[in-house]
């Protein structure tokens, strides 16, 4: 796609047009300029069949280059001087098979995110959904929602829900569980306290798109984690096996990815992901722009239960994904996927696997355009589980797009 630069053109036109008489011929007139000169006499009355017979006159061309209009038959190609130089985005590459990355090896140093201190544990957990519960967060009312029994005009993502924790009972009474001990009461009883989210034109929408430095379009991405390292294992027995739940929110939806369980992982150690298996925005194959900040939100537990906790999380994954009203497009912005994950994510971890990692990360849009040429980031956490339990894990995060504009 070809951009215009607009050019100021001054141009002196002298237009010599032919006029018809009242008997059907035709002489030839100098366009008035206000002044006066000398007058010729008209010429003799045209043969009829004659080509100044005003029944033969011939019709101006629609599209001239020069008359300071880019015509739709027109480009920057045929006519600059109307339609201004042809611009290509320098920045970023083309979309034209820019859903599989080449080699990635610039490191964004900007979003990498140090290890720190030791991660919430089972009680630091249990205070952060007490906290979640008690302040009727939107992720809490949509789960105590799809709890309950279905009502009208539900938001989309509630009978999403209800349909996966049907699926999923003993899952479904974890979470049920968890809620309960961290105050939520009965489900119907929430909903009466905190009235569950509805789509409404009152919802947030989108800001407008943020325009791309150097005149770019806005730049697409897809986003995946390659690898994690396992540079001091939490389990020192059974070894580290691990998981993730990552959610991705922008302006243009939200995406949540489940990767599945690693191999049991010693210090030293790492598992690299396919392609599918770890892509976590652009999941429907091509790059999606996100059309302003995005949020990312780690969640990484080791697990210590084989059964089908993964699976779940997958399928509530899906379920978000299908009850997006407008995927994939800029519109009404869903605040409660994200929430809704987490929350489902701390629950689960609270009885069954140890939940260590947990980020939240902003991937500002002005980083977004030198992220489509190819980048790498470190996502890392690490802290003590006991004397002789001392973790550190690393998440490899890389990113890759386009832009429509961008160099073949």
């Amino acid at each position: 796609m070809h951009k215009y630069s607009p050019i100021g053109v001054i141009l002196t036109i002298f237009t010599l047009t032919t006029a018809c008489s009242d008997d059907g011929s035709a002489s030839d007139e100098l366009a008035d300029t206000g002044e006066t000169g000398p007058q010729t006499e008209a010429g003799p009355p045209a043969e009829a069949g004659s080509e100044t017979e005003c029944g033969d006159c011939e019709q101006p061309d629609l599209s001239v280059c020069g008359d300071q209009s880019c015509d739709p038959d027109e480009d920057c190609s045929i006519c600059a001087v109307d339609c201004g130089a042809c611009l290509d985005c320098r920045e970023a590459p083309s979309c034209e098979g820019a859903a599989i990355p080449g080699g990635i090896e610039t490191h964004l140093e900007a979003l990498d995110v140090p290890v720190a201190g030791a991660d919430a544990q089972p009680l630091d957990l249990a205070a952060r959904l007490g906290a979640a519960v008690q302040g009727g967060e939107p992720g809490v009312r949509i789960i105590a929602a799809a709890l309950d029994q279905p009502t009208d005009d539900e938001h989309p993502l509630i009978p999403a829900l209800r349909e996966v924790f049907s699926r999923y009972p003993e899952q479904a009474a974890i979470v049920r569980r968890q809620l309960e001990r961290a105050g939520m009461g009965t489900a119907a009883g929430y909903r009466v306290r905190f009235p569950d989210p509805r789509l409404s034109p009152q919802l947030p929408i989108a800001q407008p798109p943020v325009a791309a430095p150097g005149d770019c379009d806005p730049a697409k991405l897809r986003m995946r984690v390659a690898k994690i390292i396992v540079h001091n294992e939490s389990d020192l027995v059974m070894k580290d096996k691990i998981y993730c739940a990552i959610v991705s929110e922008a302006a243009s939806g939200a995406e949540i990815k489940v990767t599945p369980t690693t191999s049991n992982l010693d210090s030293g150690e790492e598992y690299v992901f396919a392609l599918a298996q770890g892509v976590v925005w652009g999941q429907l194959g091509e790059p999606v722009a996100p059309l302003g900040d995005m949020l990312v939100t780690y969640n990484c537990l080791e697990s210590d239960d084989t059964g089908a906790f993964e699976e779940f999380l997958d399928a509530i994954a899906n379920a978000a994904l299908r009850a997006n009203p407008i995927p994939g497009s800029y519109g009404w912005v869903i605040p409660v996927v994200g929430l809704a994950a987490e929350i489902i994510g701390a629950a689960l971890a609270l009885e069954k696997d140890d939940h260590l990692l947990n980020v939240a990360q902003v991937i500002p849009a002005e980083l977004q355009l030198e992220m489509t040429n190819g980048v790498w980031w470190s996502v890392e956490r690490g802290g003590s589980l006991g004397p002789l339990q001392a973790w550190h894990w690393e998440l490899r995060m890389e990113a890759w797009g386009c832009t429509d504009d961008g160099l073949e």
